[in-house]
């Protein structure tokens, strides 16, 4: 039975369906001794995964015929029997279908394989009947891991994908867990990324630099445009890391993620499948655990100490004398970096060149001078500039605004601060 209406045929789907449809045909000639009912859905990228890897193990399996449903109301009580009115031999199920189906599944002894399927409240039979997890404790320690490969961060953090399933909370205790053997005791945490104020208001009181780990694509994308709001440069003030890059896309491709091993999950299932059918009927149930071990590393969370040192040196410098007007090449000198190498490592922390975090830095000082009180002129002499004019032109050609705008935009700001997030205390590392 092969339900292939309504799927997109994409270069990965089509090499799929013929890889299965060959798969089918060898089956047919040797006349399979079982046949084996895969509800997947080949929309989904991780769905693809498992299945390649289904197909990787059958490919090795004469006696294997592979029957492909997709799941949802496609697969129901019907298409839980094949054409001759009989069960099939064997299921792996990446995606519930109906009620009537799984209850089919739950009540009987066929052997049977579940694959990632969210929430664990689902029938459980005690024999012939076996489930395929994600590790996300090897997620967890995976995150915690990279960060501290880096650099010395000045806090943790961990959002969730605010869906409320518990991968969440896994990969979160993970994370804290990994961390704390390493003396970093506090991870904070926020679980609603989909509400920008709160989600801004969190990032904006994080002691910096920070590292957060999203539990998601999700939270990752929200993350990422909240700091760009904020103007934190990833990822010399903010690295980020996510969970797998299926909703990541072209808006995603500079945020580094763990990749989940999708492919490897669908082998373990075709595996375990073929373990029950050989057992006669007496296999008990098992949960396998399939961990995560590679780490794609993009521009949102460099591995490169050496940019790191040199950011943090550079930001140590300015902010112990912010009046003085600091030139690319006197930074190079007082570093002993060629001015070259002082530039590629700032384009990959702050994704802008030296002289324009430079000159960046020096506004920032300067509204700060000007929120305490301080004339235009006055900011201007603290912090460098040669006048009162120079400031506001440093204004209009970083802001995008005049000084007289950026006055009037603050004085209409009546967007109320959101309630302090919970969080635990700073880590002393």
């Amino acid at each position: 039975m092969m339900a292939s209406r309504e799927i997109p045929f994409c270069a990965e789907t089509d090499s799929l369906l013929r890889r299965f449809m060959l798969s089918f045909a060898i089956g047919m000639k040797r006349s399979a001794t079982y046949n084996i009912l895969a509800v997947y859905s080949l929309t989904k990228v991780a769905h693809r995964e498992h299945f390649s890897g289904i197909l990787n193990y059958c490919c090795n399996k004469p006696d294997w015929q592979l029957h492909l449903c997709e799941p949802g109301d496609r697969f129901d009580a019907k298409s839980y029997y094949q054409p001759s009115g009989l069960p099939y031999d064997g299921y792996i199920v990446s995606l519930p279908g109906t009620s009537e189906a799984m209850t089919l599944l739950a009540k009987s002894d066929i052997p049977t394989v579940l694959i990632n399927i969210d929430g664990r409240g689902l029938p459980r039979r005690e024999r012939n009947y076996s489930t395929v997890w994600l590790d996300n404790e090897s997620i967890g320690k995976l995150a915690a891991k990279h960060f501290l490969s880096q650099r010395r961060f000045a806090s943790f953090a961990f959002v969730s994908n605010g869906d409320g399933q518990f991968y969440n909370r896994e990969r979160e205790q993970s994370f804290r867990q990994a961390l704390r053997k390493k003396g970093v005791h506090s991870v904070q945490v926020h679980e609603n990324p989909f509400n920008r104020a709160e989600l801004a208001y969190f990032l904006d009181h994080l002691p910096k630099p920070t590292a957060i780990m999203c539990a998601g694509e999700p939270a990752a994308l929200m993350v990422r445009a909240s700091a760009r709001e904020l103007a934190l440069p990833l990822p010399g003030t903010v690295s980020i890391l996510s969970v797998d890059a299926i909703f990541l896309g072209n808006e995603g491709d500079d945020i580094s993620y763990i990749a989940p091993p999708f492919s490897a999950m669908g082998t373990a299932a075709a595996k375990e499948l073929d373990r029950i059918l050989h057992g006669n009927g007496r296999c008990a149930y098992r949960e396998i655990v399939i961990p995560a071990h590679e780490i794609i590393c993009r521009s949102s969370s460099t591995s490169d100490r050496h940019a790191f040192s040199t950011f943090d040196q550079a930001q140590a410098i300015q902010i112990a004398d912010p009046k003085t007007c600091l030139r690319v090449g006197e930074l190079a000198n007082r570093l002993s970096l060629p001015r070259r190498t002082l530039q590629k490592h700032f384009e990959k922390i702050t994704g802008v060149s030296c002289k324009t975090w430079l000159d960046r830095q020096r506004l920032t000082e300067a509204k700060k001078a000007l929120l305490a009180g301080k004339s235009l002129q006055e900011a201007a002499e603290n912090c460098g500039y040669r006048s009162a004019n120079a400031l506001t032109k440093a204004f209009r050609r970083l802001e995008g605004k005049s000084y007289r705008e950026w006055c009037t935009e603050l004085k209409s700001e009546t967007i109320a601060e959101p309630p302090p997030h919970k969080a635990t205390a700073h880590p002393k590392q």
